[in-house]
């Protein structure tokens, strides 16, 4: 009885040690795939955040008294914003590299204020809205971080740049994947055309228009511009970031753009 016992029990802890080594190599085999492919990572959240029909597509949107525009057929943007004020009437139109500022249907003549108002309220704010889809580019590089616990939930790290001159410095942006989700649940970056700051993004409300993922987000910033990039979520665990910018979105439509 006792050596009928004793064998059950070893071959229960062999079964158990077998159990756990084929868990641990499956793990293992998971974090390498993330590890070793960048770009296969990039790959699907892009096809889940809309794959190709993200690019033809047109999407109409408000967010607050702004209302945005873009329309996308394949390597052709066209976007606009537009907004009420004063008695007068605001438009900011950009088509393929050539923007226009208009008050009141009147074309305004080139200027500083006309320049940072269509970079910053237009260019850039479609650009990162249209993260991942955006970076999709072949002057992008794609390279993987170690994982990062970020509020308590480990995110792995993809890290993306544009392929500049060694002297110069770079587009550069940080995304802190939820692999469970395949969703970008934050993104630490530095982009030109949205000012000289390094920010810090958090995402939320989710949600799916015609296959598209849109979101609301927080944008953050360092009371230090000495702040390394990559350290930004440090800060945001510690709740040091300063709030800058809140966005909600609202009355999203996305139609096929009509080729």
């Amino acid at each position: 009885m006792f050596k009928h016992y004793k064998k059950l029990n070893i071959s229960l802890l062999t079964l158990l040690m077998i159990t756990t080594l084929f868990i641990s190599c499956k793990n293992e085999k998971t974090a390498t795939d993330v590890n070793t492919n960048p770009k296969k990572l990039f790959n699907q959240l892009v096809d889940n955040y809309g794959g190709s029909k993200f690019w033809t597509s047109t999407s109409t949107f408000n967010y607050g008294d702004i209302y945005y525009s873009a329309l996308r057929n394949n390597n052709i943007l066209e976007s606009s914003m537009s907004i009420n004020g004063d008695g007068k009437n605001y438009l900011a139109t950009y088509k393929n590299g050539f923007s226009e500022y208009f008050i009141d249907s009147i074309p305004q003549n080139d200027n500083n204020y006309k320049s940072i108002f269509i970079d910053s309220k237009l260019d850039a704010f479609i650009y990162l809205l249209s993260i991942p889809h955006s970076l999709s580019g072949t002057d992008v590089a794609l390279n993987n971080k170690e994982n990062v616990l970020i509020k308590g939930k480990s995110y792995n790290v993809l890290h993306a740049k544009y392929k500049v001159d060694p002297n110069q410095t770079g587009d550069e942006f940080y995304l802190y994947i939820d692999t469970d989700e395949l969703k970008i649940k934050f993104i630490a970056f530095h982009y030109k055309l949205s000012g000289t700051m390094n920010k810090f993004r958090a995402y939320d409300n989710f949600r799916i228009e015609n296959g598209i993922v849109f979101t609301d987000y927080d944008d953050y910033i360092s009371s230090s511009l000495e702040t390394p990039l990559e350290e930004f979520y440090k800060l945001f665990n510690e709740d040091k970031l300063k709030l800058k910018d809140s966005v909600a979105l609202t009355n999203i439509e996305v139609t096929p753009t009509e080729l």
